[in-house]
């Protein structure tokens, strides 16, 4: 009997999985530090 090796597909699909959940944090991480320094920005502006 051959021995049943994971089709690459399935490990592609695996990988697409982790890479959008991954992709996601990241995107959500930048998205708010994009926000903190626009805050911090206007926040100088209030000041001067």
């Amino acid at each position: 009997m051959p021995v049943r090796i994971p089709s690459p597909a399935a490990v592609l699909r695996k990988n697409n999985i982790l890479l959008r959940y991954v992709g996601s944090f990241s995107f959500i991480n930048l998205r708010w530090h994009q926000r903190g320094l626009l805050v911090m920005k206007i926040r100088n502006l209030v000041r001067v």
